[in-house]
């Protein structure tokens, strides 16, 4: 428990870190620093992570790479780098950097709520298996409690594993992603958080001027979503034909009315900048409310099944009471 609450701190205060550095970036840009000048001040008041990255990023802007490579080469999210592009282009990068600042900001109070929310029933993921075949050692023995609780947590620890895999190697990645959007509570979340991504950077990438096809482009890869990336893309060739954005996304058939009915509004009035903010706050606190439905959701099913087992131990122990007395 204390290892989980110490790993929740790491997250949530690497968030906060990341918050700050960008928001003294601003600052120091603002102030008249170079990047390169605003980078070694930060070096040394960030955490050991974003300082190696710091030190990529600085190795790369003096081998003549534009900041938006160098923040990519030193392994800065697909979001990070989009934005940074479409500042530099506009001549805005300590705007950019406090919209990233506000963006960590947000995400910080999202994993606080994430964590808090699933550390119980993760909990008891864990212990109740444990607890529940302690009275095999009694019954059975000690091999066969050992034997039950390693194929639980072998499989477990191999579902983890399976997953990370498909996840890193590209041939597994889309059916990976494939089967995580379609499942029926995960994959709303995974929906509504990768729309987020998208709907904030194509926000500040119209904000900045930036082409629509290429507005599409970055914003379908900072979603980080293959899934939805690909998709969003099959749509900039039809609108740079002359075809509406809101009836090409229309035919996707996955986005939910509401957003095509805000795009089109915005653009309408042409205030596609704005809508794509508030499409943006929108998916955040739409991801924010099904974070509390599955931490509702999680400890009573974990409860249902743990009443379960026993009901069925119960059950079993009377059948066989019976069962002798019947012999007799």
């Amino acid at each position: 428990m204390l290892l989980k609450r110490l790993k929740q701190k790491e997250i949530i205060t690497m968030s906060k870190k990341e918050s700050f550095l960008y928001f003294q970036m601003a600052h120091l840009l603002d102030a008249g620093f170079t990047m390169s000048n605003a980078l070694d001040s930060l070096e040394k008041q960030s955490p050991r992570k974003l300082r190696k990255k710091l030190i990529t990023v600085q190795h790369y802007l003096e081998k003549g790479q534009f900041p938006w490579e160098a923040f990519k080469m030193a392994g800065f999210g697909k979001m990070e780098v989009a934005l940074l592009r479409a500042s530099e282009r506009s001549g805005d990068l300590p705007g950019c950097f406090r919209q990233l600042a506000e963006d960590a900001e947000r995400r910080t109070q999202f994993n606080q709520k994430i964590l808090s929310g699933l550390a119980y029933p993760m909990f008891l993921l864990l212990v109740s298996p444990l607890l529940l075949s302690l009275p095999m050692m009694f019954k059975d023995g000690p091999g066969a409690f050992a034997t039950t609780v390693f194929t639980y947590y072998g499989s477990l620890v191999a579902g983890v594993l399976a997953l990370v895999f498909a996840h890193r190697f590209a041939s597994l990645s889309m059916s990976y992603h494939s089967i995580l959007n379609n499942l029926p509570i995960l994959g709303k979340l995974r929906f509504r958080m990768a729309f987020y991504r998208f709907y904030s950077t194509a926000s500040a990438l119209l904000s900045a001027g930036i082409l629509m096809d290429e507005t599409w482009e970055l914003s379908s890869e900072a979603s980080s979503n293959p899934i939805y990336s690909r998709l969003m893309k099959h749509v900039i060739p039809r609108v740079i034909a002359g075809n509406s954005l809101h009836e090409e996304l229309a035919r996707l058939r996955f986005l939910p009315d509401v957003h095509i009915q805000c795009i089109k509004t915005g653009e309408v009035s042409g205030k596609l900048p704005d809508t794509m903010k508030t499409l943006a706050k929108m998916c955040l606190e739409d991801a924010q409310a099904q974070m509390s439905i599955i931490a509702k959701l999680l400890p009573a099913v974990i409860y249902l099944a743990v009443a379960g087992k026993v009901a069925s131990e119960v059950i079993g122990f009377y059948q066989g009471y019976f069962s002798q007395l019947n012999q007799f």
